[in-house]
């Protein structure tokens, strides 16, 4: 008969059996010492290792180079002709114009104290901001002059911020107080913004006396090749109390020289304009009033007479006068957004802003580094003035405006190559390796 095969069991009982307790006890005794000592020499290589790992881990950061923060280049002027060189230094980021009053001659003179902003800034390949020292501190003055132009954009100008002037004393004569394009041939101003500016009362026109002619405006876009287009104003505050024609006036395109596009006007507040925004001109597209408190024009809160013109919004206009159009209450292309014409109730708690002129300071203002003269443009001749049709309720006049051309300076372009930014490695987080230490010598010798 085979014998049977021993099972584990029997082989436990065979060690108990021939294994005495009193044999064992010693041994297990030795083993509980020598464990600790046995987990000592296994987190020592363990150690060892995430020390060196860490030392690695540090001479990796210590050895990248960080990515240096651009910084503004800032320039503080006083004058009109500092201001104007700054504007044409291509390295230039903020201008800072000191509070007080500064004369300028009429844009269209381009005379070295005039903001005829043109060509000679048109070769700018970065963006630049040009401020007051603090929001309404700085007036432009015209003097009293006659076609007065504050500030004029012209000739392929572009990404500029302007941001709290004011204008005042010169009368709009059949121009604009701030104009972009209107000379036919010239290429179009293109990525401006104009915050915070204010139209004072001493900015004057003829529209509110007999025969009544619209053809003083505070804002006037017109025609240039391509199209003033990529405009932001926001916080526009017009007082036409003398005798503006308009706060907004739209107007003016051939073939060639379109009208704007791509055109935002938010928060605008305008007071004793004729009218406060006129639009007039069949190129015009992608054009929004967002936001506009008009209180006591002397005939329309709006005109519109933009046959053709596609995607005009006005949205939450509010005045005491209408909406006129001899196309229609709602012409094709226009679209209206909670706006409350004719509600005069609308603007009983309305507080339009006003700005008071700040004297010239008289601290010296921050000093700035040398730059060169800009050379004097070339004077022109004053422009003739053009005939303009005078507003009623009739479709759109056929007149042209006429304006005296400057020649166009030759300029050269400047290109700043670009600089390629190293990305910066995120560094792994350090391994607390000390911490295996102490475990295992607590663990082992307490």
């Amino acid at each position: 008969m085979d014998a049977k095969e021993p099972s584990h069991l029997d082989l436990l009982d065979s060690i108990k059996h021939n294994l005495n307790w009193h044999d064992w006890h010693p041994i297990s005794k030795t083993l509980v010492k020598l464990f600790p000592v046995l987990l000592i020499l296994l987190a020592i290589p363990l150690t060892v290792n995430l020390i060196q790992y860490q030392q690695t881990i540090n001479q990796h950061a210590s050895s990248i180079t960080p990515t240096p923060t651009p910084t503004l280049n800032i320039v503080n002027v006083s004058s009109i002709a500092a201001l104007k060189t700054a504007l044409a230094d291509n390295t230039v980021d903020e201008i800072v114009v000191a509070n007080g009053t500064y004369h300028v001659s009429k844009a269209s003179s381009q005379a070295s104290d005039s903001l005829w902003i043109g060509s000679q800034f048109a070769s700018r390949t970065r963006p630049v901001t040009v401020v007051a020292q603090t929001a309404g501190g700085v007036t432009f003055d015209g003097g009293g002059a006659t076609y007065f132009g504050c500030i004029s954009f012209e000739q392929g100008a572009h990404d500029q911020t302007w941001d709290g002037f004011n204008c005042a004393s010169g009368e709009a004569t059949e121009t604009g107080i701030v104009t972009f394009g209107g000379y036919a041939g010239y290429a179009a101003p293109y990525n401006i913004t104009m915050k915070n500016i204010t139209i004072l009362p001493s900015c004057t026109g003829n529209a509110l006396v007999s025969p009544y002619p619209a053809t003083d405006h505070a804002f006037y876009i017109s025609e240039a090749v391509g199209g003033p287009h990529d405009l932001l104003f926001d916080n526009i505050n017009v007082d036409g109390s003398g005798g503006l024609g308009a706060a907004f006036h739209f107007y003016h395109s051939d073939t060639t020289n379109q009208n704007g596009w791509n055109i935002t006007v938010q928060n605008l507040h305008v007071k004793g304009t004729e009218q406060a925004i006129m639009l007039w001109d069949a190129t015009l597209k992608n054009i929004t009033f967002n936001t506009a408190t008009i209180v006591n024009p002397a005939e329309y809160a709006v005109r519109y007479e933009a046959a053709g013109a596609s995607n005009i919004v006005f949205e939450n206009i509010v005045s005491d006068k209408s909406f006129y159009s001899s196309l229609g209450s709602t012409p094709t292309g226009v679209s209206f957004v909670n706006d409350s014409f004719n509600c005069p109730s609308c603007l009983l708690n309305t507080v339009l802003p006003t700005s008071t002129p700040t004297p010239v300071p008289t601290s010296t203002p921050k000093p700035t580094a040398t730059q060169t003269p800009i050379p004097t443009p070339k004077p022109t001749v004053t422009p003739t003035p053009k005939p303009t049709p005078t507003i009623t309720p009739t479709p759109k006049p056929t007149a042209t405006p006429t304006k005296a051309l400057s020649p166009t300076p030759t300029v050269k372009l400047t290109v700043i190559p670009t600089i390629k930014s190293t990305p910066t490695p995120t560094p792994v987080p350090p391994r607390k390796s000390r911490c295996v230490i102490l475990f295992f010598w607590r663990f082992c010798f307490r």
